[in-house]
C-alpha cells in the first residue's frame, strides 16, 4: 500500500481538477460510497487533514497530541490493512501521482529504514512547530464545498481556537484525556452520548427549523468518532446542557 497521505493528496487533486464537471460528481459518489462501507479510511482521511490544520496549541500539548495521533493512525492501518489496500486500489483509478501534501505525517507513520527514521525525527520537529504556531486569520474566498471532513469529526480549526486559550486546570484535564486508553475512550464516549442524547430528548420545540437542527445534532452525536477530541467536546457539551 502506498502512503496514506499520498493517497489523500491524489483524491484532493482529482476533486480540484474535475470541479464543476460530471467527473467530479462521479468521484464524489464513489468516494462517499467507499467511505460508508470503510469507516476507518474515512476516519484517517479526516485525521490527516485535521492534524495538518491544527495550530495555536501549547507546545507540550502539541507534542503529546501528535504522538498519540500518530500511534492511533498506525494502529488503525495495521488493524485494517485490507480496507486501506482497497482504498489504494480505488485511488489508482484516479490516475497520476501528485505532490504529497501530507509528507510530514507520512514520514512519521510509515518509517521503516534508517533513512526513514532520520526523516521521522525532522518531520516530527516540523509538525510540533506547525501545531504550536499562532493561528493566522484568513480571508474567506470561493472554495469547493465538499463536506467530507464534517462527516466524521470536529474541525481542527475549532480545536485550535478553543484549546490555545486553556486555563491550567483545563489543560490538565485535556492531558488526562489524551492519556486515556482506547477502551476507556470507547466506554467514556458511549456514556457521554447517552447523557447528551438524554438531555436533548427532553427539549421540546414547536419551531420546525429548530426541531430539524436538534435532530441533525442528535444524528451527529450518534456518529461521534472514538477519539480524544470527541470525548472532550462531548464532555463539555454535556456539562453545558
Amino acid at each position: 500500500m502506498r502512503n496514506f497521505g499520498l493517497l489523500k493528496s491524489i483524491v484532493e487533486n482529482a476533486l480540484v481538477k474535475t470541479y464543476k464537471t460530471e467527473d467530479f460528481k462521479q468521484i464524489i459518489k464513489e468516494f462517499r460510497d467507499f467511505i460508508k462501507d470503510n469507516k476507518f479510511v474515512g476516519e484517517l482521511y479526516v485525521e490527516y487533514g485535521s492534524l495538518m490544520k491544527t495550530k495555536g496549541l501549547n507546545e507540550e500539548v502539541a507534542k503529546e497530541f501528535l504522538g498519540l495521533s500518530v500511534d492511533f493512525i498506525k494502529s488503525t492501518i495495521n488493524n485494517n490493512k485490507r480496507e486501506f489496500e482497497q482504498f489504494d486500489a480505488w485511488v489508482e483509478t484516479l490516475g497520476e501521482n501528485v505532490e504529497n501534501q501530507y509528507e510530514l505525517l507520512d514520514n512519521m507513520v510509515f518509517a521503516k529504514t534508517a533513512d526513514d527514521f532520520t526523516k521521522l525525527v525532522e518531520s516530527r520537529k516540523q509538525m510540533w512547530k506547525l501545531m504550536s504556531d499562532a493561528k493566522e486569520e484568513s480571508t474567506l474566498t470561493e472554495s469547493i464545498n465538499i463536506p467530507l471532513e464534517s462527516m466524521f469529526g470536529v474541525a481542527a480549526d475549532t480545536f485550535a481556537k478553543e484549546y490555545s486559550q486553556l486555563s491550567e486546570s483545563e489543560l490538565f484535564e485535556l492531558k488526562s484525556i489524551l492519556r486515556m486508553s482506547q477502551d476507556e475512550l470507547n466506554e467514556g464516549i458511549e456514556r457521554l452520548k447517552t447523557e447528551v442524547l438524554g438531555k436533548l430528548s427532553i427539549v421540546n420545540e414547536s419551531d420546525e427549523d429548530t426541531n430539524k437542527k436538534l435532530n441533525e445534532t442528535k444524528q451527529r452525536i450518534e456518529s461521534t468518532p472514538i477519539d480524544s477530541i470527541s470525548y472532550y467536546k462531548l464532555k463539555k457539551l454535556s456539562e453545558g446542557l
